[in-house]
């Protein structure tokens, strides 16, 4: 099972993915993380630098971006993935493209630094 840690002071989910992990997993995470409303409107952080994503499927890929997008619909927060592995990084893109959250609310990072760094921006003023 994935777990996940909720830091309420930075208003931050953080995800880390541990060895190699199956589909089911992931997709049981989305719904975990849907139904625990500790996690409303945070911010999430998927760290996948020991991880990996080997196991997902193009169709995997599609299912995963659109239970996502059945969850949480379009919500505003942001969504940091770090993928040090090209095979990792290629899966967020797909997954991201696939989401169809709006611009700006989802990037996929190469270091943790670079990403809480982005997460840590304040919003623009309207």
């Amino acid at each position: 099972m994935i777990e996940y840690a909720i830091d309420p002071q930075r208003q931050l989910v953080t995800v880390t993915v541990p060895g190699h992990v199956a589909p089911h997993e992931l997709l049981d995470l989305l719904e975990r993380l849907a139904n625990d409303t500790a996690v409303t409107g945070l911010d999430r952080l998927f760290v996948c630098l020991n991880g990996s994503l080997e196991l997902i499927s193009n169709q995997d890929i599609k299912q995963l971006a659109e239970r996502g997008t059945e969850l949480w619909g379009k919500g505003d927060f942001h969504t940091a993935i770090v993928a040090a592995r090209d095979i990792e990084f290629g899966i967020a893109r797909m997954i991201a493209t696939r989401r169809q959250r709006p611009t700006g609310l989802l990037r996929i990072f190469r270091s943790i630094t670079d990403a809480k760094a982005w997460l840590d921006e304040p919003e623009p003023a309207d």
